[in-house]
């Protein structure tokens, strides 16, 4: 349920959902919590290149995203 109001305050911030679909969720993810994050587009990397970044990742405990943009 707690997604569904994050979603929903996040789109009152910005105005309405519609200028809200289709963004990263690291751009959300670092406005709603004040942290870094690394957006990192797969197709600038190997698989397993982008493994080995993900292993590392879930090793430091770091929160991962996924989401995808449509092509405009």
């Amino acid at each position: 349920m707690w997604v569904s109001l994050l979603e929903k305050g996040w789109a009152k911030l910005h105005g309405s959902y519609g200028r809200i679909e289709g963004g990263w969720a690291t751009h959300a993810s670092s406005h709603l919590t004040g942290q870094p994050a690394q957006l990192i587009q797969h197709k600038d990397l190997s698989s397993d290149e982008l493994w080995n970044k993900m292993v590392n990742a879930d090793n430091r405990n770091h929160t991962m995203h996924s989401s995808t943009k449509e092509n405009t």
